[in-house]
């Protein structure tokens, strides 16, 4: 038995704003293992994602991708593929996104978060 609760849809949001924003923040440690970046629109998008574990400061020294192209209608998918393979979150970090056009990418993160001691 591992000590992570079943995975679950951790965050989803449809970008409204063109500046970077808080998506998720941990309070456990968590182990992302599925993320959905979506451009829902007919034009080419481009996005940012970020994973900082020692706050929220949205940078390129936080960026999992950094102003990453989306293809219209382009759907990314990262996943782990076991437990322990994913992107482990400190209680504390937090995960944020940005995308150049408001309305466009909506990105869905799934993941285990980690209960007991």
């Amino acid at each position: 038995m591992n000590n992570y609760a079943p995975g679950s849809q951790l965050a989803q949001v449809r970008d409204m704003s063109a500046s970077a924003q808080l998506i998720f923040s941990a309070v456990a440690q968590t182990e992302i293992q599925t993320i959905f970046i979506t451009n829902n629109d007919n034009a080419v998008r481009k996005f940012s994602f970020f994973h900082d574990d020692d706050g929220n400061e949205w940078t390129a020294d936080t960026a999992l991708f950094n102003t990453a192209t989306l293809e219209p209608r382009q759907v990314i998918v990262l996943g782990a593929t076991d437990y322990g393979t994913g992107i482990t979150i400190a209680a504390g970090g937090a995960l944020g996104f940005k995308s150049e056009t408001t309305a466009a990418v909506t990105i869905s993160v799934y993941g285990t978060t980690r209960i007991g001691r």
